[in-house]
């Protein structure tokens, strides 16, 4: 993906934030459907840095890193468990597009608008990196932090988001479920995950990699969420119901980028 790493992992906590219909979930402070509240969401300060200059491309907060020709062909590389293609096409002085493809199938795009100004940036982004490949599309705003160095395409140099946009509805719905020492996270795309809050690692399933989950209580109201990469932990997220229970904060750690974005859910009634 052309997406740095900041917005790399929101999306992928995005993508397994679901629906579900089961109304006889609610034994614990957690069980039910929860929906994000865009315009509370605190954005990570780490900001995302490309350089697309002398027709290359590079997100270098990237994870992995990547580092392709931008001529508009589909580029081999490797690390990334979505997809094995990258494609960069230089649309206009102001916009680029990302087409990325697992064996010839696009799984994603990502485009980006640099504003006239040079200052601001939208990214619009369709993802299906999951077994159903169900589309989920996200739009947020960047503001720059850094510039562009000379010669090189307006996109380049430092971007930290600055607002979740839009995004569609099944990238803002959890359904999560405590029931004597299981917690179970589910979405609409079919990725998810049940395990046991002694620490035991379980499957996440849905998705396109082979991600494992081990979950712990820290309290009544609290659980967290460790995922691992081929044994490594990589992302850490805690979920906190308030006293009301009507409303949840999610935060979520990046490990490699130390990095943390929160997100506040709201319950459906």
């Amino acid at each position: 993906m052309l997406i740095g790493e900041n917005m790399k992992w929101f999306f992928v906590v995005l993508l397994m934030l679901a629906e579900c219909c089961t109304p006889t979930w609610a034994q614990s402070p957690f069980d039910g459907t929860w929906k994000i509240d865009l315009s509370k969401t605190k954005q990570p300060t780490r900001p995302d840095v490309y350089l697309l200059q002398d027709g290359q491309f590079q997100c270098l907060t990237c994870d992995p890193a990547i580092d392709v020709k931008a001529d508009g062909s589909d580029q081999s590389i490797t690390g990334e468990e979505c997809y094995n293609t990258v494609r960069i096409r230089v649309l206009s002085d102001q916009t680029i597009e990302e087409i990325d493809k697992r064996n010839g199938k696009t799984m994603r795009t990502l485009r980006i608008e640099v504003s006239p100004s040079n200052k601001e940036a939208t990214f619009k982004l369709t993802d299906m990196c999951n077994q159903k490949a169900v589309p989920v599309r996200v739009r947020w705003l960047a503001q720059r932090v850094a510039p562009a160095p000379a010669g090189a395409h307006v996109v380049s140099g430092s971007w930290r988001t600055t607002k979740q946009e839009s995004a569609s509805e099944n990238a803002l719905l959890v359904t999560l479920k405590l029931e004597n020492n299981s917690f179970t996270f589910l979405d609409p795309t079919g990725q998810g995950y049940s395990a046991n809050l002694d620490g035991t690692q379980a499957p996440f399933t849905g998705g396109s990699g082979k991600t494992t989950v081990s979950v712990k209580r820290l309290g009544a109201n609290s659980v967290e969420e460790t995922d691992f990469k081929d044994g490594k932990a990589f992302r850490i997220t805690v979920f906190t119901v308030a006293v009301d229970g009507e409303t949840m904060a999610a935060t979520i750690t990046d490990l490699p980028q130390e990095n943390t974005i929160q997100f506040f859910l709201i319950k459906r009634k």
